[in-house]
């Protein structure tokens, strides 16, 4: 009997340390990283194109996201047209198949494209991990393009994950407004 207590407690132990070191992740509140996103005054327009490669069609997750970012009172805004080049693209989103990943979008930036004004962002959409909120998900990638960093607050669209809402949050759009300005 007292080798199955201890042995619940130390399970409890484990299970309770696990969880305190993933609440230390990521800030409570949503953040702005100032150095990713795009310089105020440019944060307008922004050129973006979705290309499908995995076996889920994320464009109308991803159309939800661009007219969320459009609507929202921060001086923001996403333009998704197809005929753009990559040369000319300020954000480039893809989806596929990654077997065994066990996250549902990325963001980051990679090679400085012509203008140099900003380097240009990269969003991956994972088509083999299960998710319930793509859109959310497809929203919450983009947020990072314009500098969101993910956080604690399960009331956020920052947050981690867990995603549980599909619209931009107020903690975020306030953090959108102070760096780029109202609408």
């Amino acid at each position: 009997m007292k080798k199955k207590i201890y042995k619940t407690f130390c399970l409890v132990m484990v299970f309770t340390l696990l969880s305190s070191f993933q609440a230390f992740c990521y800030p409570q509140n949503a953040t702005m990283n100032y150095s990713n996103g795009f310089p105020s005054g440019y944060s307008t327009g922004i050129r973006m194109k979705y290309y499908q490669y995995g076996t889920m069609n994320w464009s109308s997750y991803v159309n939800d996201a661009v007219s969320k970012i459009n609507s929202c009172p921060a001086n923001i805004s996403l333009s998704n047209q197809s005929y753009y080049t990559y040369n000319q693209l300020q954000i480039a989103v893809s989806s596929n198949y990654w077997e065994g990943g066990d996250w549902w979008g990325v963001a980051g930036e990679c090679e400085q494209i012509t203008n140099d004004l900003y380097a240009q962002k990269k969003v991956y959409l994972n088509s083999s991990y299960s998710t319930n909120m793509p859109n959310a998900v497809a929203l919450h990638e983009f947020l990072h393009a314009f500098g969101i960093n993910d956080c604690e607050n399960v009331y956020s669209i920052a947050h981690g994950y867990a995603l549980k809402y599909n619209y931009i949050t107020s903690d975020v759009n306030s953090l959108l407004i102070n760096r780029y300005g109202r609408r």
